[in-house]
């Protein structure tokens, strides 16, 4: 956060007392990583709000009719009411740096309060935070128990919010960026200087003309070698992880690490171990993951979609709160509904996931459905028995491979890990728990099954 003392007027209006300020740290080491992870993508898209929320303020036009900002203009022109201002961002895929001045939610009375705070100290984002609620109140304020709407304050003033309500309007957030460009991938990635988008490169080939995918040269190679970069890593990953739990147990006793039977199976499933000789990588092959890609409905995701990428705020009518995207690192094309089994998955609680997850979910649905409109009740159904199998199966595949990549980091400790396949193991639960509901199996191996794979 930069703070800076000046009010000095521009116009009518005031210079911000504070800005935030994101930037790759200045180390060789960071911009190595921040380049290998194309993290500066996320200046770049938020360069393209930028321009957009100058047009819509001013009507002045800031692409050609062919660029991200006149798409975005065109189909989501609602997606800047909830991201804060942006006032400079630019990035650099090459150097692997990048440097955002964005309004910051947290100051005055907007009381910006990153969203995971109101699920509880169940997540290990919260952990460290002593007296989260007392936290919470120094903000302005309160949750209160499910029931009627409360009143837009509480006592001493504090404004009421309900976990319920928060995660079904960042689920209908998410409806509504989803819905905007559902099935139009094409047309994003055609859009002037949005070749950046995570996923551009495989969803280019995927939908590409029969026969012609390879046609587009070092574009399929850098694809290509992505994609195998990164299910090797979750696959290799996995491996070492099953190592260091053993090496744990032998040291401290079965108490040192618990392994769901579950997660074991979903990830025996997704991410085996190298069955060639030489340790060659047993993930799908290139282009069998494009086959998949093109079967499946694909949009503009946020692509790290959980409570702790969300800014719960105040606008200048005070009422009612919104809930603003930040962190858009992994901004791409991909599955819609796996950003919402993502979420779920990162934060819920048993509670939550027995209280919440299908009534948060049932809106999703019925939001997105309502942005994609469907021309028949025969395509309704059909489209409303894919979100809700997508939610289970593209969440499964996201964290078989977010579980497989951070298995294999020695930064993240088995303590984290044990949170982390713990949450898979809940959310696996509660899909066949729900298993009429979400079209999916209800038992471990023949849901493992039908994810099949990682989804990098």
């Amino acid at each position: 956060c930069v703070t800076y003392n000046s009010t000095t007027p521009t116009g009518d209006k005031h210079r911000p007392a504070t800005l935030i300020c994101k930037t790759t740290r200045p180390t060789e080491q960071s911009r190595a990583s921040s380049k290998a992870m194309l993290l500066p993508r996320e200046a770049l898209f938020l360069k393209h709000i930028k321009d957009l929320q100058v047009e819509i303020a001013t009507g002045e036009h800031r692409g050609g009719e062919d660029s991200l900002v006149a798409l975005l203009h065109r189909h989501a022109p609602t997606l800047v009411q909830g991201l804060p201002t942006i006032y400079y961002s630019e990035g650099d895929l090459e150097a692997g740096t990048k440097l955002i001045f964005c309004q910051d939610l947290s100051y005055g009375e907007a009381k910006g309060v990153q969203s995971g705070w109101f699920l509880g100290p169940h997540s290990i984002l919260n952990r460290g935070i002593e007296d989260l609620n007392g936290q919470i109140a120094k903000k302005g304020w309160v949750v209160v128990p499910e029931g009627p709407t409360p009143d837009a304050t509480a006592a001493d003033g504090a404004t009421p919010i309900q976990v319920t309500e928060l995660v079904t309007k960042s689920f209908l957030a998410a409806a509504e960026l989803h819905g905007s460009f559902w099935n139009n991938g094409l047309q994003l990635i055609a859009g002037d200087g949005a070749s950046y988008l995570r996923g551009a490169q495989w969803y280019a080939a995927a939908l590409a003309p029969t026969g012609k995918a390879a046609d587009s040269g070092s574009n399929y190679a850098q694809g290509k070698k992505q994609y195998d970069d990164s299910m090797s890593s979750a696959h290799a990953g996995w491996l070492t992880l099953k190592k260091n739990v053993a090496a744990a147990i032998d040291d401290k006793g079965p108490s040192a690490f618990t392994m769901p039977q579950t997660v074991a199976t979903l990830m025996e499933t997704c991410c085996p171990a190298p069955t060639h000789e030489g340790g060659v990588s047993a993930h799908p092959a290139y282009e069998l993951y494009l086959e998949r890609l093109a079967a499946r409905p694909h949009t503009l995701v946020h692509g790290d979609f959980h409570p702790g990428n969300m800014v719960v705020y105040l606008p200048k009518e005070q009422a009612p709160y919104r809930v603003a995207l930040v962190d858009w690192e992994v901004v791409g094309i991909g599955s819609g509904p796996q950003d919402i089994g993502q979420y779920m998955t990162s934060h819920f609680t048993q509670e939550q996931f027995s209280t919440i997850a299908t009534k948060a979910v049932t809106a999703y649905a019925d939001a997105l459905i309502a942005v994609i409109a469907p021309k028949s009740e025969a395509e309704t159904a059909t489209l409303r028995k894919s979100i809700f199998k997508e939610v289970c199966l593209g969440g499964l595949g996201r964290w078989a491979w977010l579980n497989g990549l951070m298995g294999g980091m020695e930064a993240i400790p088995l303590g984290a890990m044990q949170y982390f396949v713990d949450q898979v193991d809940l959310f696996m639960k509660w899909c066949m728990s729900e298993a009429s509901i979400l079209g999916v199996p209800d038992n471990s191996a023949e849901l493992a099954a039908l994810v099949g794979t990682c989804r990098p």
